[in-house]
């Protein structure tokens, strides 16, 4: 099983860690296969099984001069191999997030508060952006929320549309590409003031969106009207434990491929929180946390048999795996980690048929 890892780097270091995950009856281990120093702070990865391609952020904010990070294509045809394609501008200062839909790749750029549409429809090879959406608005946190923050956008499940999560403005705002290729907006949803929405993650079904919120260290449910990308609030929950008053920070949130559990990274409590989903309602009820191992869980994804979690422990510089259980939800932390330079993004490499 293979995956890569983006993360912060000194110049001239690796910023993408190729690994090989080798699992046996008496250990598991992870394996360097490949690294990449072309790329500075590559702090997001996208791994697009279709077309065989890894796409990755470079979080700066002055790519060639301009208020901009970049965007960069490798080519994984020989997936322990990266080749670099092509390095286009993100058009906004520390891009943070990457999504695809409809053979779009939609960049996030925090500092800038806008998002860059990068159509590939007519060119495997990536060109430069088509469309930039600029954000505007504030709110109640003055140091974190002086203005738009796009941190993340996050497409449907029938990718009919995607939803854009501003930290900076408390905004959730659904988007569709209209039949000229055109961005619309459909919908924007005010969050509670200074909850800072940051990364999202769509039930199996469409209908309800669970929303990481980094600013008061809580989760919420958003109701989603499938058809029309309408949203509205449903509940907010704390993050952690109700016994549990640790300051923490939410980043990376994700929803099991049954629609059963949703998991919760805390940056601070240094855990990842488990939910469980009502069956019909897909309400959340806090079930349990596991430590991560490490300092300040940027992020952490789910294997593609959805049988363990591999966690990127920002500031202790290590990645940790956690087995899962697939029928109660739990987490457990093993003894099998990997030193890396400030990880903050996990990406598994799988082939398309794999994928959930």
């Amino acid at each position: 099983m293979l995956l890569y890892v983006g993360g912060y780097n000194p110049s001239g270091t690796p910023s993408i860690q190729g690994l090989k995950l080798i699992q046996s009856a008496n250990q598991t281990e992870f394996k360097p296969i490949a690294t990449d120093n072309q790329l500075d702070n590559a702090s997001y990865l996208l791994y697009v099984a279709s077309i065989k391609q890894l796409f990755a952020v470079s979080e700066i904010n002055n790519a060639d001069g301009a208020n901009s990070g970049w965007v960069a294509q490798y080519d994984l045809t020989q997936p322990q191999q990266p080749k670099l394609v092509a390095r286009q501008l993100s058009q906004g200062g520390n891009p943070c997030h990457l999504a695809w839909l409809n053979q779009h790749l939609i960049c996030s750029n925090y500092s800038g508060g806008n998002f860059a549409d990068f159509n590939t429809k007519h060119s495997v090879e990536l060109l430069p952006a088509q469309t930039c959406i600029q954000h505007s608005g504030s709110s109640v946190i003055s140091d974190r929320q002086s203005q738009a923050h796009v941190h993340s956008v996050t497409a449907s499940p029938d990718n009919a549309f995607f939803v854009v999560a501003d930290l900076g403005a408390d905004k959730l705002v659904s988007y569709r590409f209209s039949q000229t290729g055109a961005i619309e907006q459909v919908f924007s949803l005010t969050m509670p003031a200074g909850s800072g929405p940051r990364h999202c993650a769509f039930h199996p079904n469409g209908k309800s969106l669970y929303v990481a919120n980094e600013l008061n260290n809580t989760i919420s449910q958003v109701q989603v009207n499938p058809t029309t990308g309408e949203l509205a609030l449903c509940a907010t929950l704390p993050a952690l434990a109700p016994n549990n008053s640790n300051h923490s920070y939410p980043a990376e949130v994700l929803v099991d491929q049954q629609g059963k559990f949703v998991y919760l990274s805390n940056r601070g409590d240094d855990s990842i929180s488990c939910f469980t989903i009502a069956p019909n309602s897909q309400a959340l009820s806090f079930r349990s946390s596991c430590s991560t191992g490490g300092q300040f869980p940027r992020h952490f994804a789910l294997s593609p048999n959805q049988d363990f979690i591999v966690v990127a422990n920002q500031q202790s510089d290590n990645i940790r795996l956690l087995n899962r259980d697939r029928h109660s939800g739990a987490l457990t932390l093993t003894e099998t980690l990997f030193a890396v330079n400030a990880p903050s993004c996990v990406c598994f490499i799988t082939n398309e048929s794999s994928l959930p």
